[in-house]
């Protein structure tokens, strides 16, 4: 797997887990 995909990837789990810890602040 490339490095940049895998980087992009954790961002992306990142901001799903901040998106559902804080639906109310957080809005995309």
């Amino acid at each position: 797997m490339n490095k940049k995909l895998m980087y992009i990837f954790a961002i992306f789990i990142v901001a799903a887990i901040t998106c559902i810890s804080q639906p109310k602040k957080t809005t995309l």
